[in-house]
């Protein structure tokens, strides 16, 4: 029989590392940082934090970028700087994908921003800052249809009105 006080219990967050699928991180694209210092700094803190990946999310959409084959490009940049500044801080390519670009985008482009492996990709789409129309509904059947599965990013903005609930949970329910 032992005696003294109980062992510690080990702490689950001692050993545990973050990953945060929905960053803006990337400079001057959209409401994320302005230029690659604040993003650096942005990383540094991400890090302190416990956080070793994130997927850089820039709004792709109407009033921002619009053009994804631009990313690769942007989201190499930032990853060489976190690696000169050695930030240890891995960045993945992703989008915030706005409804209204859904139509616009080839599935290759789609694809250059989506996660997940062979046959269960998905996608981080935004809710518009107005009502979950059938516009939005839309748009997230087509991701479906084209195989993308579907998560819904700022939900909580959207108005709520007869509809909205059921919409939103109707996206969260379908399989892709």
């Amino acid at each position: 029989m032992t005696t003294g006080p109980p062992a510690r219990m080990p702490n689950i967050h001692d050993n545990m590392s973050y990953a945060d699928i929905h960053f803006h991180i990337l400079p001057g694209v959209d409401d994320g940082p302005s230029t690659m210092d604040e993003s650096v700094a942005l990383a540094a803190a991400a890090v302190a934090d416990g956080t070793t990946v994130v997927v850089a999310t820039p709004h792709v959409r109407s009033g921002y970028l619009t053009d994804v084959s631009e990313l690769p490009d942007r989201v190499r940049e930032l990853r060489e700087r976190l690696a000169r500044e050695q930030i240890g801080l891995a960045v993945r390519r992703g989008a915030e994908l706005g409804h209204d670009m859904v139509g616009r985008l080839t599935q290759s482009e789609l694809d250059s921003v989506a996660h997940g492996p062979p046959g269960g990709r998905w996608l981080l789409v935004e809710t518009p800052f107005v009502v979950l129309d059938g516009e939005f509904t839309a748009a997230t059947d087509e991701l479906r249809d084209r195989g993308f599965g579907r998560h819904v990013a700022a939900g909580n903005r959207a108005c709520v009105h007869r509809g909205s609930a059921a919409g939103v949970a109707r996206q969260i329910d379908e399989p892709a």
